[in-house]
């Protein structure tokens, strides 16, 4: 009950879809009628998969098969516009899933109600709904693996997570965790966006240009091209061949006259690591040269 009244403060800034497994407090951020909850079908597919590795399972193996044939069609759009994954869920992937609600409904009235399988059909039927929000708008995945796969880290480090000290601590450990997987979503460098918001804010940074502090905006202007930023960082682009930002440290102080100057440090990112390879290479070759004595040439 705990973790279901921590979620309330939440519900009342939250607009729109939200994409979940089947844990209960998101019910109770859906309870206001502004969050709309879309489920995941991979955890709908778990249950009927363990199922069928058990042994011979044939109701467990035909489910499997026919939410199999959603993901094919999901594969078949990966990477179109959300109109036009929308068409052709509404084309394709509807009919399957209008026939497999009545399918499972008529197989669980076939077998006990005390086993697995029923369980797994339930689970299944009472969030029906939200199994199928998907169809209706092309922005949503069909399943939440992306969020599953950010929050692994998190999920390894819990017992770490017991020592935050106090309950203010912990707050503050999961907004620093939150901002870190959100900057890898989007590609940004987590310690060198962190480094560049704290030096701002230590540098007065107005509160009512708190905006401007979010990994978002960092992304934006990444891909707008070269900007300095405060504390003496600079967020040079984006990586050839990859979506990551990079960052590169640049030493700020003033030279006699009073002007500012800037000395580079070190650059983050491969075209850094290129350079110090480099670098590292002509001072081994360097150095092997001056190694080999030298000999006399007699005629």
């Amino acid at each position: 009950m705990k973790k279901l009244v921590q979620a309330l403060p939440i519900s009342s800034q939250l607009i729109g879809v939200l994409q979940v497994d089947g844990y209960g407090a998101y019910k109770m951020l859906a309870a206001r009628g502004e969050v709309h909850l879309a489920f995941c079908w991979s955890h709908v597919r778990r249950p009927f998969y363990e199922l069928a590795q058990s042994g011979p399972a044939p109701i467990a193996s035909e489910a499997l098969t026919r939410i199999a044939a959603l993901y094919r069609i999901e594969a078949d759009i990966r990477g179109r516009s959300a109109d036009e994954r929308r068409a052709i869920r509404q084309e394709r992937s509807r009919p399957l899933v209008e026939a497999l609600q009545p399918w499972l409904r008529e197989k669980l009235s076939l077998i006990s109600q005390k086993t697995k399988l029923a369980e797994a059909i339930r689970y299944a039927l009472s969030r029906w709904a939200g199994l199928c929000l998907f169809l209706e708008d092309g922005r949503i995945e069909i399943d939440n693996n992306a969020v599953e796969r950010a929050i692994r880290p998190l999920a390894l480090n819990r017992k770490n997570a017991l020592f935050a000290g106090s309950d203010g601590g912990a707050e503050h450990w999961a907004v620093i965790a939150s901002l870190i997987e959100t900057c890898k979503l989007l590609g940004v460098e987590p310690h060198g966006y962190l480094a560049d918001v704290i030096t701002r804010i230590v540098n007065g940074h107005p509160q009512s240009r708190f905006n401007d502090l979010l990994p978002w905006v960092y992304r934006k202007r990444c891909s707008a091209g070269t900007f300095r930023s405060g504390g003496g960082r600079m967020i040079l682009g984006v990586d050839r061949g990859s979506d990551t930002c990079r960052f590169q440290s640049i030493s700020i102080c003033r030279s006699r006259s009073g002007a500012l100057k800037c000395s580079r440090v070190r650059a983050d990112g491969e075209v850094g690591r290129a350079r110090r390879r480099r670098r590292s290479s002509s001072r081994a070759t360097g150095q092997a040269r001056r190694s080999v004595p030298s000999r006399a040439v007699t005629g």
